[in-house]
């Protein structure tokens, strides 16, 4: 007996349903975006919606959470290895900003909408992020003002992967892959310059 493919079939229709809510957070915002909406605009039912998703809140969770996995097992990477040259937090960096680029639209909902960052099922394990990030990136002996420029080198990777509002037009008509590249080798000289000013002459 032939089998009629539906709504219910594998995991095609519920990547759509990820797919449209990505979009649509970012357009509305996660507490304006109705389901419905997102239902509506991938021509099923709100019914078949909630096949896949109990509620906005576990739709949202599925949406940022495997980008926050991938976070993990970069600092648990890192950690394992250590990061205690300049080689190595350098590659920290980049591997960072790999992963910021490879979803960035999970970013720019994360980074723009606080009634996200702020979850309470999200805003424990960004806020874990952000303290590993900088304690990998500080070395072990760092002071004040070494874990500070870890924390600027984090925000400038973070920040410089999007193009603002007001940017001079050479830096927004910079090709993405330079653009990252710049970012790049300021974050690395804002981590590395504290350094060079604590080596003995």
């Amino acid at each position: 007996m032939a089998r009629h493919s539906s709504v219910h079939d594998g995991p095609t229709t519920r990547d759509r349903i990820l797919d449209e809510a990505a979009s649509l957070f970012i357009e509305m915002g996660f507490t304006r975006a109705p389901l419905s909406e997102i239902a509506s605009r991938l021509g099923i039912t709100k019914a078949a919606l909630y096949y896949y998703f109990a509620s906005k809140d576990e739709l949202l969770i599925a949406l940022v959470s495997p980008f926050l996995d991938r976070i993990d097992e970069l600092l648990t990477q890192s950690a394992e290895t250590g990061v205690n040259d300049v080689l190595a937090r350098r590659a920290l960096l980049s591997r960072y900003a790999d992963l910021l680029r490879s979803d960035m639209r999970v970013v720019s909902i994360l980074s723009r909408d606080f009634n996200v960052s702020s979850h309470p099922e999200i805003s424990p394990r960004i806020t874990a992020h952000v303290a590993s990030l900088i304690e990998l990136l500080a070395s072990a002996d760092a002071d004040a003002e070494g874990m500070a420029r870890a924390s600027a080198a984090m925000t400038v990777v973070q920040r410089g992967l999007f193009v603002l509002p007001g940017e001079p037009a050479v830096l927004r008509s910079m090709p993405q892959d330079a653009r990252i590249e710049l970012v790049l080798q300021i974050a690395y000289t804002i981590v590395e310059s504290h350094d060079l000013s604590r080596s003995p002459l």
